[in-house]
């Protein structure tokens, strides 16, 4: 099956797509983290996948008690005392 568009229909695709990628959308940068002046992590072993499908076995720690990859961000305020408490699984 063959399909044909006309000259209109492609240029109105076109505009379309370069309203969408320029339009009014502001561009917002973010870090996930923890926010805090005191941070309880947990240290245990896990396994990060690979993009070939294996898994590498490694120490990392996080929040909740399971080894987070890459480590949980740690936001704080400049020049404010930080308590970090590490507990080794």
């Amino acid at each position: 099956m063959k399909t044909t568009f006309s000259k209109s229909t492609m240029w109105i695709g076109i505009l379309s797509a370069v309203i969408f990628l320029c339009g009014s959308f502001p561009a917002y940068a973010a870090v996930d983290g923890v926010s805090g002046n005191s941070f309880s992590l947990t240290a245990a072993a896990g396994h990060i996948s690979t993009p070939d499908g294996n898994s590498i076995y490694m120490w990392g720690y996080g929040v909740n008690g399971a080894m987070q990859y890459p480590g949980p961000t740690l936001i704080v305020d400049q020049g404010a005392s930080v308590t970090v408490n590490l507990t080794n699984s």
